[in-house]
């Protein structure tokens, strides 16, 4: 079976207009300026401008173990803390230490 010539011409001819690089771009308006402080950003929380996200692919049955001990540890236990202290127990085995934790920006209560 031949191949027909297809319906639309993409040469040259078609092409994006060009959009300013401000369009879409979030503009605050001024009462969210006065409510900012100084140093804080909208929008995102303070610890996530300071860390670096990694991803960790578990096997489901050890997240479900991870879960368990942690509510068996109490309520403010997170599995994120319990594979910190493995990263951190890791790392001061073979010498290297860290900093693996961000501090928060805020006190804890």
């Amino acid at each position: 079976m031949a191949r027909s010539k297809p319906p639309v011409s993409y040469d040259d001819d078609v092409a994006l207009p060009a959009t300013p690089p401000n369009v879409g771009a979030f503009r605050p308006t001024p009462d969210q300026k006065a409510s900012e402080t100084e140093g804080e950003k909208s929008g995102r929380r303070p610890i996530l401008e300071k860390s670096a996200p990694t991803l960790v692919y578990l096997h489901p049955s050890g997240k479900h173990q991870l879960r368990q001990y942690a509510v068996t540890q109490g309520l403010k236990v997170k599995v994120h803390d319990l594979l910190l202290e493995a990263i951190e127990e890791w790392g001061a085995k073979r010498g290297l230490n860290g900093p693996w934790r961000v501090s928060p920006s805020k006190p804890h209560r």
